[in-house]
């Protein structure tokens, strides 16, 4: 299979509550053709959370560009998880995405934005700025454990998830 997976990318913040919605959605874009494709999401143990086979108009084809968005279930209990996509219904998958969790890492959660660490930036200074409360930068750590391995210390040039809730939009 020709495969090309725009979204998401690894380590992107997926899921998380829209207003007005009750699922957990993981979007996604794909772009290739081939014989078939399954995307499944599964979180840290391994558990399968959801799974989706698009096809062509029922042809069993799959021709790309497809976006799409699998519902989960419930938020998910670990925060980090992978998105499969695969040519086959079983088997191992072809492309493996690393995925954190938005809803697992901060409740409520619906989107996020990317912030290039400066000089002098910390964690409870980011929250300050995006949240109006610094206490907060568990959020932003959780986001991001990929790449932080001690919360203290963020370094010049990297680049965070900030996530962010129905409340903590309004507090900028």
């Amino acid at each position: 299979m020709d495969l090309e997976i725009r979204s998401p990318q690894p380590y992107d913040l997926v899921g998380g509550m829209a207003v007005g919605r009750e699922v957990v959605p993981v979007s996604f874009i794909a772009f290739g053709s081939g014989s078939g494709l399954w995307i499944r999401v599964r979180d840290a143990a391994g558990n399968e959370l959801a799974a989706l086979h698009p096809t062509a108009a029922g042809s069993g084809e799959f021709g790309g560009p497809y976006a799409s968005e699998l519902a989960l279930p419930a938020v998910p209990t670990t925060p980090t998880g992978t998105v499969e996509f695969s040519s086959t219904p079983s088997g191992p998958p072809d492309q493996v995405v690393p995925v954190v969790f938005g809803s697992a890492v901060m409740p409520g959660y619906f989107t996020y934005v990317r912030h290039e660490v400066v000089p002098g930036d910390t964690l409870f200074g980011i929250a300050e700025a995006e949240y109006k409360v610094g206490g907060e930068w568990p959020f932003i750590h959780a986001a991001n454990g990929h790449q932080i391995a001690d919360p203290s210390l963020v370094y010049p040039g990297q680049v965070l998830n900030v996530p962010h809730s129905t409340e903590t939009v309004f507090h900028r």
